[in-house]
């Protein structure tokens, strides 16, 4: 079997025929089961160490970005293929590779190999392009000489901005931080209609959540003269099931922006910086602000953005001292 076996069903139901058959093929018990959407679960993976393949399906309404009331009740298609190299706890995927990849290619060799795509490259401690009907991303080992996995993903529809309002700019944001809740620098920041349903929330509540209308979560914390205006958190479409910002992000970042970008369009350096297997953070302290980056290592590009009122942003490690 071939990789092309695989992301050639994309989109295909669980209990397609095609899907069936592949199954079959796989010698396998297990078949995708329907998570449960109560709890906000709308994937299911079958894994088959035996052949070094992991397959993701995911409910059809959710991957489609309809409205939300529908998410959870569609039928589960296949969108995700995981290609293994062989480790302790799984074999090494036997079949041809996407794009004549080979798992002892180096980092330098599956470039060229890509080259085709090097438009949709987006790079930083792996590489990841755009494909002909989904994304390809690329993770290495031993420093780079050879391939770890492969993930091929059908990307799933944006979470569309349904609802019509002016957004606020970000120089009025910057001068709002750091403000209290009735103060006119917070209160100018919103159009009216969020305004009277709103703003009783924070003077309880340590966030406000905006996300399903502007793809935008503030956070207050408690004083003696009221709420103030802490921080914003703008989201990348489906960023905690978030609709998209809109407007402007700061420094002229760009969500599509890779970790590299983002370090290029920094006039310094991160005060702070690490990364994970599956995201990665930077903090850069300015005049007006902190903001903190959190990006995707599986699709190098920003996952959300947030601004703090300069001079009060700690990391984690920063409370046990």
């Amino acid at each position: 079997m071939n990789a092309t076996d695989f992301t050639s069903l994309f989109g295909a139901t669980s209990n397609d025929e095609r899907v069936i058959n592949l199954f079959r093929k796989l010698n396998t018990l297990r078949r995708p089961q329907r998570p449960d959407a109560s709890h906000f679960e709308f994937y299911d993976w079958i894994l088959v160490r035996k052949l070094g393949l992991e397959l993701g399906f995911v409910d059809e309404e959710y991957q489609a970005a309809t409205e939300r009331f529908r998410w959870g009740h569609g039928k589960l298609i296949l969108a995700q293929a995981y290609f293994y190299s062989e480790n302790h706890k799984i074999k090494q995927f036997p079949g041809k590779l996407p794009e004549g990849l080979s798992f002892s290619d180096s980092r330098k060799q599956a470039n060229e190999k890509l080259a085709k795509f090097e438009t949709t490259r987006h790079s930083y401690v792996n590489d990841t392009w755009d494909l002909n009907g989904y994304r390809l991303t690329l993770n290495y080992k031993n420093n780079d000489r050879t391939i770890d996995k492969i993930v091929c993903r059908m990307l799933p529809n944006p979470i569309r901005c349904t609802t019509q309002l002016d957004l606020p700019n970000l120089e009025t944001i910057y001068n709002a931080l750091g403000c209290t809740v009735h103060s006119r620098e917070f209160r100018e920041l919103w159009p009216s209609p969020l305004k009277d349903q709103n703003y009783q929330a924070p003077g309880n509540d340590t966030e406000l959540d905006l996300r399903e209308s502007l793809g935008l979560s503030l956070q207050f914390v408690a004083s003696s003269t009221g709420a103030l205006f802490h921080s914003i958190t703008f989201h990348r479409s489906r960023d905690q099931e978030s609709v998209g910002w809109g407007g402007r992000l700061p420094n002229d970042l760009d969500f599509e922006d890779c970790p590299k970008a983002l370090f290029s369009k920094m006039s310094t350096p991160p005060s702070k910086q690490g990364n994970s297997d599956l995201t990665g953070y930077a903090v850069w302290h300015f005049a007006q602000y902190t903001l903190h980056a959190l990006f995707s290592n599986i699709e190098n590009r920003l996952i959300r953005v947030k601004l703090t009122t300069p001079g009060t942003w700690k990391c984690v490690e920063d409370y046990d001292d």
